[in-house]
């Protein structure tokens, strides 16, 4: 006795979320095939789901295996769109596998009697040479849902697109899903899992259409017989005629051929009779095909009026986006014109806060100017003593703070600056900080950073384990990085971080200085456009950054006027906190030149006074 039919899910390829998703969606007795020997995602699942780990290709044997350092992307193809897809891919290993037949391990592992209703097809490179195959042996013929992981560029090499696997599917009756499979999924839409449902017409039609072809064969082989018979009559009609001559030129052969004419006479009644079966057989096969005609037809005009359907609800579904489009426009208008008018706010308060200091500095100006010689005497002279006190209590304090009574790493440092960098570096919580030509400041942090809670990643790269490029030794570190334009300071910082034990968190960069434009004039900078693009890539949108520029550049003489724009071109959407050390020699239109930058910007800024030091800090 047969086993009843029952319907399975059959996955194949690597496990990913989506896929995770369809299988408990669809809540079918399942069979997982991936390459790999375990898969802890499986383990929650219903348990009427079996797992079996194992190569699937269009024959069994051994084939060779690309594998790469992005989990969920090996195959049996070398990549070729994909690492422009994904710069960050490269391969690591090619190992020889065994491949086998999916219908053998349907029939080892399925029960007996089992339908492949369901099919995820997790291997893109071959998809649709898979899918061929299957079809020209019957395997597709119970399927009702295929959901084939794509791309709309070729990924690898050999692997036909998005468009390609869609025209093949239609052509199969599989008609494209518009569902999405699992709504708070972030789907790359260059590498999506699409989804096809087979058209309940295209069975019926393709049953007739094979009706129709068979009784169109039968019709012609009944038209051939019917010419036969028509042309027996005719040779018999030439017979009688002939005999029918003889027997008027003489009595005696009509005698003798009586008996010859009877018997002709009898065969032609026969074959009359034959003809008149065969054509009432004839016309029974013309109804039925008729019938058949009129069947066809009805299916047709079914067909035509789902199409139409669909069509209609295509045309509704375009109209309610653009009307969505045309609101989300507006609310986006409406935002700007209230974050300008909150941003002219802001400009007007800070220009009557900076009018109202101007004002005070000039009465104080005034007032100091009536004092006397003496008076002005004593005042600097008590001033002078006063700083040179505070100092003397700053460098005890930067002392005291840096390892409780060690020798600090660097005295290049204004301390007062130096203390009033750290109360900000530890009070703003920074996710990363950049420092351009300042070895100094470099070693202070480190030191800073080591002795009040040592080396934490503040990148926040814990919950990106399965989803992000593994980043090798070239990439950036997670909390400082310096940048040098000579290799002989990089060296000597890096054995200076070494001595103090600094050394794991700080990244140090050769960066040479190269030309570059600004404003129309040729100056010099570091050329840290590839080292911004990378870290531009680790960081959050609002993350929170701190960039300490040293006066080595301006030392040089050359323009510090760069620094804002060429930060601001790689990190366009981040906190950025810039610190610009020495400003003494830093040019007068410094101020007014990235004033007018963040106002084209619409970035909220304001300016903090350091000893030493001008601070500006950029809001995201």
């Amino acid at each position: 006795m047969n086993a009843p039919a029952t319907p399975q899910l059959i996955h194949i390829g690597p496990l990913r979320q989506e896929s995770e998703a369809l299988i408990k969606h669809i809540a079918l007795p399942s069979l997982v095939i991936t390459p790999m020997l375990e898969c802890p995602m499986l383990k929650d699942m219903q348990h009427d789901l079996k797992h079996v780990s194992a190569v699937i290709a269009l024959e069994a044997g051994e084939a060779t295996c690309y594998r790469y350092n992005v989990p969920g992307f090996d195959s049996l193809s070398p990549a070729s769109g994909l690492k422009s897809l994904y710069p960050g891919i490269a391969e690591t290993q090619r190992k020889p596998v065994e491949t086998q037949l999916l219908n053998e391990l349907i029939s080892e592992h399925c029960p007996l009697g089992a339908l492949m209703t369901h099919l995820v097809l997790e291997q893109p490179e071959q998809a649709l040479h898979l899918l061929k195959a299957w079809q020209a042996e019957g395997m597709l013929d119970n399927l009702e849902g295929l959901f084939v992981r794509t791309s709309p560029v070729s990924l690898y090499e050999g692997m036909p697109t998005q468009a390609e696997l869609i025209i093949w599917c239609q052509q199969y009756g599989f008609d494209a899903s518009p569902e999405k499979i699992d709504p708070v999924s972030s789907e790359d839409p260059e590498f999506i899992l699409l989804g096809f449902k087979r058209n309940a017409l295209h069975v019926p039609l393709k049953a007739a259409q094979e009706k129709a072809d068979t009784l169109k064969q039968e019709c012609d082989i009944l038209k051939n017989k019917l010419a036969e018979y028509e042309k027996l009559l005719k040779e018999n009609a030439n017979q009688l005629s002939e005999a029918a001559a003889a027997l008027r030129e003489t009595d005696a052969q009509l005698k003798e051929r009586t008996k010859q004419h009877n018997e002709k006479t009898l065969q032609a009644e026969s074959a009359s009779k034959k003809c008149a079966t065969l054509k009432q057989q004839f016309s029974e096969v013309d109804e039925t095909l008729r019938e058949t005609q009129v069947q066809l037809k009805k299916f047709t005009k079914e067909h035509d009026e789902k199409t139409l359907q669909a069509e209609k609800a295509s045309k509704e579904c375009t109209t309610l986006k653009q009307q969505l489009s045309e609101k989300e426009s507006t609310i986006t208008q409406l935002r700007g014109q209230l974050t300008s008018q909150q941003q002219n706010q802001e400009i007007v308060k800070s220009s009557f806060e900076a009018l109202e200091s101007k004002m005070e500095g000039k009465l104080e100006s005034l007032l100091g100017e009536q004092r006397s010689y003496i008076q002005q005497t004593s005042n600097a002279l008590g001033q002078h003593v006063t700083r040179l006190a505070h100092k003397q209590r700053d460098e005890r304090a930067l002392t005291h703070y840096l390892h409780h009574g060690h020798k600090p790493v660097s005295t290049e440092l204004d301390p007062g600056y130096a203390l009033a960098l750290l109360e900000r570096y530890h009070s703003q919580g920074y996710d990363v900080v950049v420092v351009f030509g300042s070895a100094a400041t470099t070693e202070l942090l480190a030191k800073a950073e080591v002795n009040s809670k040592g080396y934490q990643s503040q990148l926040m790269l814990g919950d990106q384990h399965h989803d992000v490029v593994t980043p090798s030794e070239n990439d950036l570190p997670t909390s400082i990085i310096s940048i040098e334009h000579q290799k002989s300071r990089c060296k000597k910082l890096k054995k200076s971080l070494e001595i103090n034990h600094c050394s794991q968190i700080v990244n140090v960069v050769h960066a040479p200085w190269v030309e570059c434009q600004y404003q129309g004039k040729v100056t010099l900078f570091y050329s840290t456009e590839d080292m911004l693009k990378r870290l531009s890539q680790w960081l959050q949108e609002e993350a929170n950054v701190l960039v300490v520029i040293g006066p080595e550049l301006t030392e040089a003489g050359h323009m510090a006027n760069i620094i804002l724009p060429h930060v601001l071109q790689y990190l366009p959407t981040q906190a950025i906190d810039l610190c610009l050390e020495n400003k003494k020699k830093l040019q007068e239109e410094l101020c007014s030149d990235w004033e007018s930058l963040l106002r084209e910007r619409q970035r909220r800024y304001y300016w903090h006074e350091l000893p030493n030091a001008l601070f500006l800090k950029v809001l995201s």
